[in-house]
């Protein structure tokens, strides 16, 4: 039997912001007001929204700071009336306090500017006298490239907590091209890291989805022709060249790449391996959660059913 999945597709209106409505016979300076307040209050929902988006509190001693973080300075005992100091990393890297000057603070843990602030102002003031905070009161954004295999290959903004998968869904997600489990990041130092998005997706493995730098370009590769590359046929959506990983199980594979759906018949799955007769695979029973894929099978589809069958590359 055949399945059919029916989309349907549903319009959403939203009513129109006043900041959106103009006023009879406005003149162009009312206009040009009108268009700033409406960029302002943008610029603050934005803000709110990245404030409010956090996934938990920001780790002093692994979180590194970087042009654009605030650092809120506060020298207590200096002065009755002295007020905090809201002080941005410059795009050099720096941190300038008045009267205490211009710290290094690029590729620094929050917890050594903290105790980079602490010393320098305990050198300037007496020690005794005064107690130092710093902490971080605002986020840096950052600006990330996102190329290879997705919909809308582009640079995007986002925040220095955004995580690598956040950054490849403002790309629109992958093609149907895209190898989620060779994903590359290589950042401006040089370093290139590899991740694997379906342990992500399908195991909810956070380590793999590490949280994004400034000039960081994340590259998609496509599904490469050998290798460790299987073809998928039957009755699914995405038929074709996958990739498995290593010591993959038949049952893993297919339930990662959703192949499997409620009416599947999971009697009428086969495995051709090169040389080999078909093989049917049954998930009524254990074979399939031994059964590793390699890089040597063959497809062969079932007619007649909604089952599923898989093929390495030749080669």
């Amino acid at each position: 039997r055949s399945l059919c999945v029916i989309l349907t597709t549903v319009t959403v209106a939203f009513g129109q912001s006043p900041l959106f409505e103009r006023k009879p016979n406005s003149t162009p300076l009312e206009r040009r007001e009108q268009k700033e307040k409406l960029e302002t209050a943008k610029q603050k929902s934005e803000q709110v929204t990245l404030l409010s988006a956090m996934e938990i509190a920001i780790d002093p001693a692994t979180y590194r700071v970087g042009p654009g973080d605030v650092l809120t300075i506060n020298l207590w005992g200096l002065f009755d009336d002295q007020p905090a100091l809201n002080i941005p990393i410059t795009p050099e890297g720096k941190l300038l306090i008045p009267t205490i000057g211009a710290l290094e603070v690029k590729q620094l843990t929050l917890l050594q500017v903290q105790e980079l602030v602490r010393r320098a102002c305990s050198e300037k003031y007496n020690a005794k006298m005064i107690s130092v905070t710093a902490h971080l009161t605002q986020v840096r954004q950052v600006r990330v490239h996102v190329y290879g295999e997705v919909q809308t290959p582009s640079s995007f903004i986002g925040t220095a907590v955004d995580r690598i998968s956040h950054f490849i869904e403002l790309a629109g997600g992958g093609t149907e091209w895209a190898d989620e489990n060779r994903v590359e990041v290589r950042h401006a130092d040089g370093r290139v890291e590899n991740l694997d998005l379906s342990r992500v997706y399908q195991k909810g493995e956070l380590a793999q989805n590490f949280f994004a730098q400034g000039g960081d370009v994340i590259y998609v590769p496509r599904i490469a022709l050998s290798g460790k590359t299987v073809f998928v046929e039957g009755e699914i959506d995405l038929p074709g060249p996958h990739q498995f990983a290593q010591n993959e199980t038949v049952e893993d594979f297919l339930h990662r790449i959703k192949a499997l759906g409620r009416a599947s018949d999971l009697n009428a799955i086969y495995l051709t391996r090169k040389n080999q007769p078909p093989a049917h695979v049954s998930f009524l029973n254990d074979e399939a959660q031994h059964s590793n894929l390699t890089s040597n099978d063959l497809a062969e589809h079932k007619p007649g059913t909604n089952g599923l069958a898989y093929v390495a590359a030749r080669g």
